[in-house]
């Protein structure tokens, strides 16, 4: 990438802002990389006392930089200026473009990736663990709307179009005989339209966001399966809006039923979440052949 775009990504700003920690100033061929200070915070004020008997948090938090990440939604906040993107950090098309991957995020997914870097509770971090995988998708969308009422007329308003924000295939379509027939796209292989400069609004969140918004329900184990069930419901509007809403809804439901196992941090081999990675997570390793009529179907089938 740094040979495309003709930068030195180890000291060039728009790298360093996600790939290194705030408080690390590297050199030219120096190491440097994401630190545990770039989502705890500066820990000066705190780092030799947080492990202690006695250690007042709430302390920490308020008056020495350290970041409130038992707070689900101010974890996702935190998590989401990188894969996200904020004011200060943007993965524009010329990144894209010179090959650095989208921004696809889903709190819960990633949360079983990475394994816990905390003392477990039984049934206190299971509930933990449902409320960030609920508050992931919620948070996504408050952020993303606020990114593109930034862009439209904020700080980074411009009048330049960043293409980022639009549909890629779109424009990256087969040049061929065929022309604009042959899209290189799943849509058109299953007949559908794909819209030429689509908004810079990306939807594709919407559908998780909807299921983790179900409200009204105190209990958070039953609000999960509310969450489940909404997906579910709206398996056909998630279908038809495409690979990137599919991906989101089929993560969040992953995190969701490995969280009702009793070992919520463990990615086991069986068992309902390993059936969504395999009915939903799998297929969609390929763009080229997703079939939203499939994907509705299978999504429906998981709570029958």
């Amino acid at each position: 990438m740094g040979r495309r775009l003709g930068i030195d990504v180890t000291t060039a700003a728009e790298c360093l802002a996600c790939h290194a920690s705030p408080q690390q100033v590297p050199t030219a061929g120096g190491e440097f990389g994401v630190s545990c200070e770039a989502c705890h915070g500066a820990s000066s004020g705190w780092y030799g006392g947080h492990f202690q008997r006695g250690f007042d948090r709430a302390a920490a938090v308020a008056n020495h930089g350290m970041v409130d990440t038992k707070d689900p939604a101010v974890l996702a906040g935190k998590c989401l200026e990188c894969h996200l993107g904020d004011a200060t950090r943007v993965v524009d098309h010329r990144l894209i473009a010179a090959g650095h991957p989208e921004l696809r995020f889903e709190l819960g997914s990633y949360l079983l990736a990475m394994g816990p870097r905390w003392r477990q509770r039984g049934e206190e971090s299971r509930d933990w663990f449902l409320r960030a995988a609920l508050a992931g998708p919620l948070v996504a969308v408050e952020r993303q709307l606020r990114n593109v009422a930034r862009e439209a007329g904020g700080e980074r308003a411009t009048t330049a179009i960043d293409w980022s924000n639009r549909d890629c295939a779109a424009c990256h379509h087969d040049l061929g005989d065929v022309g604009w027939q042959r899209v290189c796209d799943w849509r058109l292989d299953h007949g559908m339209a794909v819209p030429v400069g689509q908004a810079q609004l990306d939807t594709s969140r919407f559908p998780a966001a909807l299921a983790a918004a179900v409200g009204g329900v105190g209990d958070v184990a039953a609000l999960a399966k509310a969450a489940i069930a909404e997906l579910v419901g709206v398996a056909d509007a998630v279908a038809g809006g495409g690979l990137p809403a599919a991906e989101h809804a089929a993560q969040l439901l992953h995190s969701l039923q490995a969280a009702f196992a009793l070992q919520s941090w463990a990615l086991e081999t069986s068992g309902a979440a390993a059936d969504v990675r395999a009915r939903l997570l799998a297929p969609l390793d390929s763009a080229r052949e997703f079939a939203p009529a499939d994907f509705a179907f299978a999504l429906r089938s998981l709570t029958r």
